[in-house]
């Protein structure tokens, strides 16, 4: 078979697995692959020239559609620029398609010219399930589970464009997941076993939610919702909700765990491993996100809609937490140029149904923290597989879609990480309005909290003004949150807004907070 005829096969093969979206970076060993697309209809095209960035768009797009995603790439190095996207990837069983050319194989290990050993690259992050060297090799997706990240590799020798390109009218299916019956015994041993347990939930589907919801009015029992359940202002829940971050978590009469979801932010979840609480998990990937406990795989909300579990109410863990909220609000309205005080400040501008994306390490942190919990529509996203805060920005992007507003927290390190992102803006289509937050602190922060040595902060007067002015993008500065919301009428976008939150003002906010009960 041909190149072009083996790229054509490869293309049929993604939109049969329900691809709708292809990252394209092109380069020399994989014109097969571009050439051929050039002659594709059926699927959104976006081009990069960075493939780690890419990779994170796909990381986005994937996650926001529900839908897998492939990313094309040539040879080499450009190869191992994916690995950062397929490690955050895997955990949070986000589906990428990494299609990566090659050289023929017999020159693998020779030391040859972009001739690397590209099959296992990924490992456990994205396994090699085709490398296709031969005419009989036949991509097949149709078993995958689309439960994180997958590597297809094609050898293509030269010449490269050996054929005549076809013409392809693909139509993409839906993604053929595969799904299984689950064992729901442990949640129900776990919360008989149990009088007075804490529910966790961590990142969760849209669709997730009524059946999740439903199960947590018939449990009663409280909850830590952090902000990408899309359950944490949820009106129906507000009884059970508890605010007041991890010190809330971490009520003397917890008996046991029941996370739900991807693997929660708050400190006291790591802390479960040196815990004897039991513990069990409701999550679409098979990682129980600790070293012990059970996991029910599938979706939480289909699994959870059908149990009738036993009531579970702890009226003292409510009362304490809402006590420790007025406690925290007091804070915030006494420091309100502090970086917790300027993004509960900002949580109240923000438009109704605006898409808002959390990036690591402290913004999520602070923002489940401070943010104002009024239901106000928002689909909240993040990623949340590693917890790396590399290619955030690529992330966000990917998940900019819809006529919406979109709006980005994250941090200063977080966008140096991620300083080419803003290519891909000009390619996006059909997508409402677009603003980065910057939360510039001076280098990580959440270190200074945690370690002495000021090495770990990373500390720099750097600001974004050029960042922005190099990608032709609308640059804001605010020292405080505009109070109303035609103060945002002049804020164009796509726009850069950097917060630059009083550092005084920041440590007494945490010294008091560190102080109460």
């Amino acid at each position: 078979m041909s190149n072009v005829g083996r790229a054509a096969r490869i293309l049929e093969a993604l939109a049969a697995a329900g691809v709708a979206t292809v990252c394209c970076c092109p380069g020399g060993r994989n014109a097969p692959l571009v050439a051929t697309l050039d002659q594709t209809t059926g699927f959104e095209r976006l081009d990069f020239f960075d493939e780690r960035g890419a990779a994170f768009f796909a990381l986005g797009r994937a996650q926001i559609s529900g839908r897998p995603v492939a990313v094309l790439t040539t040879s080499g190095t450009a190869v191992a620029e994916l690995l950062p996207a397929a490690v955050e990837g895997r955990p949070a069983g986000i589906p990428l398609i990494l299609i990566t050319a090659d050289r023929p194989p017999a020159l693998r290990g020779t030391g040859a010219p972009q001739a690397i050993v590209q099959p296992g690259l990924f490992g456990d992050y994205a396994p090699t399930i085709f490398d296709g060297a031969t005419d009989a090799d036949v991509l097949d997706l149709a078993t995958w589970d689309q439960l994180g990240p997958v590597h297809v590799n094609v050898c293509f020798d030269e010449p490269l464009l050996d054929a005549e390109l076809p013409t392809l009218a693909l139509s993409h299916r839906a993604p053929c997941t595969v799904h299984r019956a689950p064992d729901t015994s442990p949640i129900l041993s776990l919360l008989s076993a149990s009088q007075h347990p804490l529910v966790m939930l961590g990142p969760l589907r849209p669709d997730d939610h009524d059946g999740v919801r439903q199960f947590l009015l018939r449990l009663g029992a409280p909850i830590v919702a952090e902000p990408p359940s899309g359950l944490r202002e949820d009106p129906a829940l507000a009884h059970l909700v508890l605010a007041g971050g991890d010190r809330s978590a971490r009520h003397p009469s917890f008996d046991a765990v029941l996370r739900i979801g991807g693997v929660p932010t708050l400190r006291r979840w790591r802390d479960l491993d040196r815990d004897t609480v039991p513990v069990c998990s409701v999550n679409r990937v098979p990682l129980a996100g600790l070293a012990r406990g059970a996991v029910v795989v599938g979706s939480p909300g289909t699994i959870l809609g059908e149990l009738r579990p036993p009531s579970r109410p702890n009226d003292a863990a409510l009362a304490g937490a809402t006590a420790r909220d007025v406690q925290i609000g007091a804070l915030l309205h006494g420091e309100p140029t502090s970086e917790p005080g300027m993004l509960r400040a900002l949580s109240r501008i923000i438009p109704d149904d605006a898409h808002l994306f959390l990036g690591n390490s402290l913004p999520i942190r602070e923002w489940d923290l401070a943010a104002a919990r009024v239901p106000r529509g928002w689909t909240v996203g993040a990623s949340r597989g590693a917890n790396g805060i590399e290619g955030q920005v690529s992330t966000f992007l990917g998940m900019c879609a819809g006529e919406r507003d979109h709006w980005a927290l994250i941090g200063d390190l977080t966008a140096l990480y991620d300083l080419s992102a803003p290519w891909i803006l000009p390619r996006l289509a059909g997508v409402g309005s677009i603003r980065i937050v910057v939360v510039n602190n001076g280098g990580g922060q959440i270190f200074s909290r945690l370690f002495k040595n000021p090495s770990f902060v990373n500390a720099h007067d750097r600001t974004f003004t050029y960042w922005a002015r190099m990608w032709g993008l609308y640059y804001t500065a605010w020292t405080a949150i505009p109070q109303i919301l035609p103060s945002l009428s002049a804020l164009r976008s796509p726009a850069v807004i950097e917060l630059q939150p009083d550092p005084n003002a920041t440590a007494r906010f945490w010294t008091a907070f560190d102080a109460l009960p």
